[in-house]
């Protein structure tokens, strides 16, 4: 590790523990090698490791991203800012990662948290319904999406419903990348769509087992999960050279249901397993317009798979 002067201070090289998402372990555990510094911001810093994976190293009151390695230390303590600057060397592998003359190793290993599916229909209905309620009133922020990406969002919620795969593709290239920011709204839209139709199509347990029955065939639900993992993979392909890497990075984990704590709480308010205010209202803190932008896409997802559960 080199060593930071500011001013007459001389700042000499830090290690410290950090818990790791296991979506992230085989880049972590794997042969120590380069990395690409992405963004530096005080309460998280992210890489591109040699393979291609994004990590995102966090203090301990800061979002937990599915790809995220946590640190002790709160953002108040500074132990990003004191140690990692713009344009600094990188390293990740063999069960650490280093950034400027901060080092990190990985002291446990956590898994992304996934909701638990929906009660039962009319459980999914009164969510969606409640956040759909929640946004006419107006969500304070506001999500940033544009108003051409809400036609793109709404064309993209209707081609899903109608298992049109092309029409949904189309959609969706008009959203990936839309906007400013390492996490543009379109993509943060996106994210929440992709996790609304992973985790809000599945039934609770018997009950809901048996009410789906009632609904839809086991053919019908295999079809929507391969239209599901179908777009998912579309979304990654536009993704990897229509956005940011950190904004990719988080489509390939939406897609393949993992997201962030807060967008996890509403799924699951959504899917009638928690309170709904209170999931919101911790979700409308992350970003700027982010956490307001997946609300939509959760939203959008949820309707989605109300109208093609309708329309089999």
């Amino acid at each position: 590790m080199g060593i930071h002067t500011v001013g007459e201070t001389v700042i000499r090289p830090t290690v410290m523990p950090g818990a790791a998402s296991r979506a992230v372990q085989r880049t972590l555990e794997g042969p120590c090698g380069g990395a690409r510094l992405l963004a530096v911001f005080p309460s998280a810093v992210y890489l591109a490791a040699a393979d291609g994976t994004v990590l995102a190293l966090v203090t301990s009151d800061a979002v937990r991203l599915p790809n995220a390695v946590v640190l002790t230390t709160e953002r108040s303590g500074s132990p990003l800012t004191c140690f990692v600057r713009e344009g600094d060397s990188a390293a990740c592998g063999a069960g650490a990662l280093r950034i400027g003359t901060l080092g990190v190793h990985v002291a446990r290993w956590w898994t992304p948290r996934r909701p638990r599916p929906p009660r039962d229909r009319a459980a999914l209905r009164a969510g969606t319904a409640g956040l759909a309620a929640a946004f006419r009133r107006g969500a304070d922020p506001r999500p940033g999406l544009p108003g051409s990406g809400r036609a793109a969002l709404a064309c993209l919620a209707r081609s899903t419903a109608d298992g049109d795969r092309a029409a949904a593709a189309a959609a969706a290239a008009r959203l990936v990348g839309l906007g400013p920011g390492l996490t543009p709204s379109g993509d943060d839209v996106l994210s929440g769509f992709l996790l609304a139709l992973r985790h809000l199509a599945g039934p609770a347990g018997p009950a809901g087992r048996a009410h789906e029955a009632r609904t839809a065939t086991t053919a019908d639900e295999g079809d929507e999960a391969d239209d599901t993992a179908w777009l998912g993979a579309r979304i990654q392909v536009l993704a990897a050279h229509g956005t940011t890497d950190l904004s990719a990075a988080l489509l390939g984990h939406a897609a393949r249901g993992d997201g962030c704590a807060e967008a996890v709480e509403l799924l699951d308010a959504v899917a009638g397993n928690r309170p709904l205010g209170p999931a919101l209202t911790r979700l409308l803190t992350v970003g700027h317009t982010s956490g307001a932008d997946l609300g939509l896409g959760v939203l959008a997802g949820a309707r989605a798979v109300l109208a093609r559960r309708q329309s089999r």
